[in-house]
């Protein structure tokens, strides 16, 4: 499986696009996405074959807020 060497969370906030690919503009998109554990484009889970690393968070709005505010300040 491809790896991607994991930046520092220190000073997040101030990048100006996220995700290994830059597909996302904002740390309130990146937080969705790993809630919402999002299928590719063969209907799996993302990852290899069946297998995922993603799982769905079940995040309420406010938990991802909450998240968001504290990546804002670290």
């Amino acid at each position: 499986m491809g790896t991607f060497r994991t930046p520092s969370l220190r000073q997040i906030s101030k990048k100006t696009i996220y995700g290994h690919a830059g597909q996302f503009q904002t740390l309130y998109d990146v937080v969705y996405h790993y809630n919402k554990a999002p299928s590719d484009v063969r209907g799996n889970l993302t990852g290899q074959g069946n297998l995922s690393e993603i799982l769905p968070l079940d995040l309420s709005d406010q938990d991802i807020a909450d998240i968001v505010a504290f990546l804002s300040i670290i």
